[in-house]
């Protein structure tokens, strides 16, 4: 029913509207279905129903003459295992329903952010589902990319994560970061290179402070992986937009470099006495070029349906 384009002349407002309104309709009853599933009435009628299920698994082994009590215990299992399946299937419907209303309200154009934020609520809270991400990944293509630039931080969140995945669910979502990154890379490169330089700090203070003082913090398997994927997405990235990554690769390190300045020197400086341009510390933040691809971070750049930005101030340091 959500799959199909309403009829009439609604205009597109109107049709993003009816599929908003279908989505969330849908949205409802998978809300109300999770709920209950996940509610103790259901938890202990399952129980009952596996126990059900042992006893006359039991008496068909032991080869036991089938009594009344019998009978009616396994015909009341395959009733409860009936509703069971009827709810498994009625809240995988629903959900179905509802990602296909959400997206098709967001490639007519809506103008509302919630159903780009519930969409991936439910793409994520349903990694599992082959069928919801080959759907996810299907209808982001028709949707404009500059809807998804407010997701980059969860998506990306979720790269490396093996856990309650399926095979297709990494591949699907590496490309939707990539199409965003791609199409809006200055909102979106530098969560890129946060995790690829998730060992920068550690790197950084190893060769700066010497191993002693250095705290080494381990990386578990999901960082490595993370760590892979986000390089794997800035290399193809690089591609299309090289001078853009090497520049914000500088200001990455100027960044990461500065942070990890040791300051200890400075608690001896009296005050008004400080002079920025000695700090003589080899953070490359003052090494840094008027640069014509990359902006300063300290401001908010605006979201716009392409990557054309004017307006910001460029990293332009001069030492």
């Amino acid at each position: 029913m959500a799959e199909q384009a309403p009829s009439g002349d609604l205009g597109p407002g109107g049709l993003a509207e009816v599929h908003l309104a279908l989505g969330r309709f849908a949205d409802r009853r998978y809300r109300e279905l999770v709920k209950y599933m996940c509610s103790a009435e259901f938890e202990t009628k399952r129980s009952l129903l596996s126990q059900a299920k042992h006893k006359v698994h039991l008496h068909k082994e032991h080869r036991v003459n089938p009594s009344r009590y019998t009978m009616r215990l396994q015909k009341e299992s395959e009733l409860d295992e009936k509703e069971v399946t009827r709810l498994e299937e009625g809240r995988a419907e629903a959900l179905s329903q509802a990602v296909v209303g959400y997206l098709s309200s967001l490639r007519a154009g809506t103008p509302h952010d919630a159903p780009v934020f519930r969409l991936a609520s439910l793409w994520l809270d349903n990694a599992t589902d082959p069928e919801i991400t080959a759907k996810v990944q299907e209808g982001l293509l028709n949707v404009p990319s500059h809807r998804l630039i407010p997701l980059i931080y969860q998506l990306a969140a979720r790269m490396g994560s093996s856990e309650n995945t399926c095979n297709m669910f990494h591949d699907a979502l590496k490309k939707v970061i990539l199409r965003t990154t791609l199409q809006h890379p200055h909102h979106c490169l530098l969560v890129v290179l946060a995790l690829v330089n998730a060992n920068k700090d550690e790197c950084l203070l190893k060769s700066t402070r010497g191993k002693q003082s250095s705290r080494s913090v381990p990386r578990d398997a999901v960082t490595e992986e993370r760590m892979k994927e986000a390089k794997e997405v800035l290399d193809m990235v690089r591609v299309q937009h090289p001078v853009l990554v090497w520049e914000a690769e500088g200001l990455c390190d100027a960044y990461i470099s500065l942070a990890n300045y040791d300051a200890r020197k400075m608690r001896e400086i009296r005050s008004g006495a400080f002079d920025p341009d000695n700090l003589g510390c080899s953070s490359g933040v003052k090494e840094l070029c008027p640069w014509e691809h990359t902006w300063l971070k300290a401001q908010r750049m605006p979201t716009h349906d392409t990557a054309h930005l004017t307006g910001l101030t460029r990293s332009a340091v001069k030492p």
